[in-house]
């Protein structure tokens, strides 16, 4: 088995996990005892994979629910801890918890250890949390009052393909669950939210094909470039942040992952033809034509630029996205692909065990 076997596993792996609803979501519907209007916030929490799952999410999650959702990393949870420790709490304590959110602790093997230890201390605290793990035996499974399945089973690599989408997918059913329970969705809108679910798995096997054969033209430009910059909006930047990762992880090609605004501020003025800018789009942006003008400049000034999605063909690949809100599951594959082909190109070799002997002689963060 090959990373890219995982990759082209995924659509069946998420078809699985759509099987499955709601009864996967049915721990955490019991937990709420009929009155999900307790809720005001969702609150998601992991690292690395799991985070950037949570910043893909964030915006959908937060649609479908009807709920204020926030993204935080597990250190960012320790200092509001460590604050409302040493302040004490007071009503409307804004560095404290929030009596009315759902705490969501994502890890895939459930043995992030700073994760692990902010949901002790916040289930300690009385708050309502949930653990997403790819199993009920993961330590952090084991240490949860409510824990809900991610689906993707035992990955054969740690650099997670799999794990990632799922805990996307697993985050938006969770809130798609939640706004049914609240009124926010009818079970009619549940039921076409769910075809589009399957829709962007189904089409999702064909974008990475279509990735694959791309690849060879712009092979020499990504071997070449010393840097891969990925950008977008909305669960876009979520997938930059992890296609950032994966370049890291796989090719080991410096890359970052930038949201398209944001990008336009200050980064921008560093670009050259040693940069390689891919625009990611799914035809969501309020202003379409942003990203266009930013690879039209990347193209026309530093010959270096491109965009993939719902973009004109002249501009990089165009692709048939027919997943609507579910886009991500299609566009993901885009950086996954990429990561996986280019690495292949330059030769090292991803397929044997990694040891991690010397970097565990002075940091751990995994039990």
């Amino acid at each position: 088995m090959t990373i890219l076997d995982c990759i082209e596993s995924i659509p069946s792996v998420l078809e699985g996990i759509l099987d499955t609803y709601p009864e996967n979501m049915a721990p955490l519907e019991k937990a709420l005892e009929g009155a999900p209007d307790r809720l005001d916030e969702l609150v998601l929490i992991g690292s690395g994979t799991s985070d950037t799952s949570a910043r893909t999410s964030q915006s959908i999650t937060a649609f479908l629910s009807g709920l204020r959702t926030t993204v935080l990393w597990p250190a960012e949870m320790e200092r509001i801890l460590q604050t409302q420790k040493t302040r004490g709490a007071r009503e409307n304590n804004t560095n404290g918890l929030n009596p009315r959110a759902l705490y969501v602790f994502t890890s895939q093997t459930g043995t992030s250890r700073l994760t692990a230890d902010m949901m002790e201390k916040v289930q300690k605290a009385g708050a309502l949390s949930v653990s997403i793990t790819e199993s009920p035996q993961t330590p952090l499974a084991q240490k949860s009052r409510i824990h809900l399945l991610m689906g993707c089973g035992r990955e054969p690599f740690l650099m997670r393909t799999i794990g990632y989408v799922s805990s996307v997918l697993t985050h938006v059913l969770m809130g798609l669950r939640l706004g049914v329970l609240r009124g926010n969705i009818s079970p009619q809108e549940e039921k076409s939210w769910l075809a589009m679910a399957r829709e962007a798995c189904e089409n999702r096997r064909i974008i990475t094909e279509q990735v694959k054969a791309y690849f060879p033209e712009i092979r020499r430009r990504l071997m070449e470039s010393q840097e891969v910059i990925f950008t977008g909006q909305g669960a876009m930047y979520g997938i930059c942040l992890e296609g950032a990762v994966k370049f890291w992880e796989m090719p080991q090609k410096p890359c970052i992952g930038l949201e398209l605004e944001e990008g336009m501020h200050g980064p921008n003025y560093g670009y050259s033809h040693r940069q390689c800018v891919i625009y990611l789009c799914d035809g969501s942006e309020t202003d379409p034509g942003k990203g266009v003008s930013l690879i039209r400049y990347m193209q026309e000034i530093h010959q270096n630029g491109l965009a993939v999605g719902a973009v004109s063909p002249e501009l990089g690949l165009s692709l048939s996205l027919r997943g609507g809100l579910f886009s991500f599951i299609e566009m993901s594959a885009v950086s996954q692909v990429l990561a996986y082909l280019l690495t292949m190109a330059i030769g090292r070799d991803i397929s044997k065990p990694l040891s991690h002997a010397d970097m565990d002689a002075f940091f751990k963060t995994h039990q």
